[in-house]
């Protein structure tokens, strides 16, 4: 079971130092090893949906609840990181179930008490895409939570920037 106490705590600080104009975790999104990879990617979003979500003018409930949602957008991972972890370019068949993640992870979430909605959102809806082309369903433009669409963004952002097992990493600037 996850604690959310825990997550609460650190996403406040995070909110916290960033509202204040902290910008060393900022930097601090660089890099992490193939053993850390999802950790360091969950938090990298978080940090980098939290400071585009002040960017847009919103107030530090907000930023609490999108920081919570991009910390666990990927959460689902865990139960497919056997696949995702292959040193090579997936099959088709590994991909789909790559592709699942989405769902494991709103089950997952599903299973917390008070959690606040749009943190299942995101973690069900961050690899739609507004014309219709991301998955697990295809959603479109405003069939898309708000946050899912930053997490979005900051996903593919943070995973470019990072090289994988089948590909080197693409130059941020």
């Amino acid at each position: 079971p996850l604690d959310l106490k825990d997550a609460y705590e650190i996403i406040t600080t995070m909110v916290d130092r960033i509202v204040l104009g902290d910008k060393e975790l900022i930097a601090l999104t660089v890099g992490y090893t193939e053993d850390d990879y999802l950790y360091g990617h969950m938090v990298n979003v978080c940090i980098l949906s939290i400071d585009l979500g002040l960017g847009l003018g919103y107030n530090k409930s907000k930023l609490n609840e999108l920081g919570l949602g991009a910390y666990l957008h990927d959460i689902g991972m865990v139960k497919v990181m056997d696949i995702a972890k292959q040193p090579r370019s997936l099959t088709e068949r590994e991909f789909a179930e790559i592709k699942k993640h989405p769902m494991y992870g709103a089950e997952m979430l599903n299973e917390i008490k008070n959690i606040e909605e749009a943190v299942i959102f995101i973690a069900k809806q961050e690899h739609e895409r507004i014309n219709g082309t991301g998955y697990p369903n295809g959603l479109k433009d405003d069939q898309i939570h708000e946050y899912a669409k930053i997490v979005e963004i900051l996903d593919v952002y943070e995973a470019l920037v990072h090289p994988r097992a089948h590909r080197k990493a693409i130059n941020p600037h």
